[in-house]
């Protein structure tokens, strides 16, 4: 098994890179360091196969951590790894001794991360055997061949660009022979520190050859390896990137749909709610009006597909009463199982605030629920408990407590070969074509982003239990939740004599709200832009601001900064159908669209007395 060192020091990048060698078919283990002392000290008493390093550590940054491990351990190879990505700073990198170079990002995967680890240390290893074998004289040469004629394309070359080595592998990829490249000028333009793509020949027999260059000596003399390898089958590698690129350009594109479609469906909903309030009990338009209603409802679950699988948006972590948030989902998901599914979902009164984005939260209960369904095929039953567990059944290190949500079938459970690969990628029960295997996947992503787990406990014939545990969010002093789901209230309390700004670029939106609002009893002021809401807000001196967060001109958040310079405890809230990402502090957020309900819910929380 192989031992790398982890030299970083920021604890979230060292997660993610344990995570990542853990998703990888690397057999290794890992050891971390949060300095350059620690790790020299980890280095004299161990050893290791290879070491990741930070060149931005505490008690040394830049090129002085990589130098100085070369100098203590000239053999151990040694991969880079950090959020500088300029082109100078790698070839240092190279020419200071790194085996390899690699941008900390979305880029950054398993299958990367573990052919570089390979390549690193296949490397090292030519390298570290060059340098013992030169310094034995007669031998060395021998030895040399014997190492490269087993490797990939290895070409040596002097300061002049005159090739002085090259093995039989590199003779194939370069159209000749060893004996023809030795003592002639280099067939490809390169150079020291270097690592690109070169496309050799001519369609549809041309290959694409992958070339990294480290300095190394020769004869006692500077000089510099290269080695040549074969990558032309990544050409469907290279096609899932453009497929990619333009899955980013549609979701962008879902989002924007999904914004307007919330922005038609507040009007629509709003309206047929002071509809039915207007009308008597027993008028025959109801039936009417609840049909639209409820079709409102389904139109406004789509919205929220929409923006959940909208993979390109960012998360928008926040702390949350997951009670109301999982509360208003129910019947959307109870109208998904079926008639022939019975779905049992208890929602506690007081459940502890949990950080975590609202969207994924429902997202992720959403495809274990869907998941149970599928496993029984139309008919059975689905059980959803939340609850705080306590001792071992809690979340590992979690000093605060977990929300532990389960989800339990009585379909006919896993098989029992199965157990935790059902969370690897491409896993499935299921033969369907609609069926990707990658959402169990996603579940167990989204929950360890929280920082919370996932399991599974099942067994043939007696149904399947989904554990979900949650950290508990730490307390804060004088901390409201985020607005991102209302909590059941009662009915509007006319009494009220709040002044509230209502600011949106549309018409027909704010004057729904204003029509809402007004009924309720708060005394409301309309402006339609940053500019007259500027001037009505020091005409009223409002008690609260509802502003839409997009908007020509100024925008909500930067509307609401201006506003807090005269009126510093002005309550906001912030409408909008799109994730909303704002440092505005004491701010909540309403997404669209909203009902009723969930209006009047947010104002009267945000104009509550304390």
């Amino acid at each position: 098994m192989r031992n790398i060192l982890l030299i970083e020091d920021n604890p979230s990048d060292r997660l993610l890179l344990q995570f990542l060698l853990r998703r990888s078919e690397l057999n290794c283990q890992t050891t971390s360091a949060s300095t350059l002392a620690e790790a020299l000290a980890k280095l004299a008493c161990d050893t290791y196969s290879s070491a990741i390093l930070d060149l931005t550590l505490p008690d040394a940054a830049g090129l002085a951590p990589l130098k100085r491990i070369r100098q203590t351990h000239p053999e151990l190879p040694v991969i880079v790894l950090t959020g500088l990505a300029e082109k100078p700073m790698a070839a240092k990198a190279l020419n200071a001794g790194a085996q390899d170079y690699l941008v900390k990002g979305a880029g950054l995967t398993p299958e990367l991360l573990e052919q570089t680890i390979r390549h690193a240390i296949r490397r090292q290893a030519l390298v570290n055997s060059l340098h013992r074998e030169r310094e034995r004289a007669q031998r060395a040469e021998d030895n040399f061949h014997t190492i490269a004629a087993n490797a990939d394309g290895l070409v040596v070359f002097d300061e002049h660009g005159v090739v002085r080595f090259a093995n039989s592998a590199a003779g194939t990829l370069l159209d000749s022979s060893p004996e023809e490249l030795v003592d002639a000028p280099l067939p490809i333009a390169m150079m020291k520190g270097e690592r690109r793509e070169v496309v050799i020949g001519l369609p549809p027999d041309e290959r694409i050859i992958e070339l990294r260059t480290t300095a190394t000596r020769w004869d006692g003399k500077a000089a510099v390896m290269a080695e040549l390898r074969d990558i032309s089958d990544r050409h469907e590698l290279y096609a899932a990137r453009r497929e990619i690129r333009r899955f980013e350009i549609s979701t962008q594109l879902v989002a924007m749909i999904a914004h307007d479609f919330g922005n038609l469906l507040t009007g629509i909903r709003g309206r047929v709610e002071l509809t039915q309030m207007i009308l008597r009990a027993d008028h025959p338009a109801h039936k009417h009006l609840t049909a639209i209603e409820a079709a409102s409802t389904r139109a406004c679950d789509l919205v929220e597909r929409l923006r959940t699988h909208g993979a390109s948006r960012r998360a928008a972590p926040a702390r949350i009463r997951p009670g109301p948030v999982l509360r208003a989902h129910i019947p959307s998901l109870s109208h998904a199982v079926g008639a022939g599914i019975a779905l049992s979902f208890p929602v506690p009164e007081s459940l502890p605030e949990i950080v975590i984005d609202p969207d994924q939260l429902t997202w992720v209960l959403q495809q274990l629920i869907e998941n149970a369904r599928d496993a029984q095929e139309g008919r059975g039953r689905i059980d959803v408990r939340l609850d705080t567990p306590s001792g071992d059944a809690g979340l590992r290190g979690a000093g605060r407590g977990s929300l532990r949500v389960r989800v339990t079938d009585s379909g006919p459970g896993l098989p029992a070969d199965l157990g935790e690969r059902i969370f690897a990628p491409f896993v499935t029960t299921r033969a369907s074509d609609e069926n990707t295997g990658l959402g169990l996947t996603l579940v167990r992503a989204l929950v360890e982003r929280a920082g919370g787990s996932v399991s599974v406990i099942s067994s043939p014939g007696a149904g399947a239990t989904f554990t979900v545990l949650l950290p508990i969010a730490a307390p804060v002093p004088g901390h409201r939740s985020a607005l991102h789901a209302p909590p059941q209230t009662a009915a509007p309390d006319l009494a009220t004599a709040a002044t509230v700004l209502v600011v949106d670029d549309r018409p027909v939106e704010r004057t729904l709200v204003r029509t809402i609002l007004e009924k309720a009893g708060y005394d409301v002021v309309l402006a339609g832009d940053g500019q007259e809401a500027q001037e009505r807000f020091a005409e009223t001196r409002p008690d609260l601001l509802l502003t839409d967060v997009h908007m020509p001109g100024l925008s909500g958040p930067a509307l609401a900064r201006k506003l807090r310079q005269t009126l510093p405890d002005l309550s906001v809230i912030l409408m909008s159908g799109l994730e909303v990402h704002t440092d505005l502090p004491n701010a909540g957020i309403l997404r669209k669209p909203f009902d009723v309900d969930e209006l009047l819910a947010a104002v009267r929380s945000a104009t509550r007395e304390d």
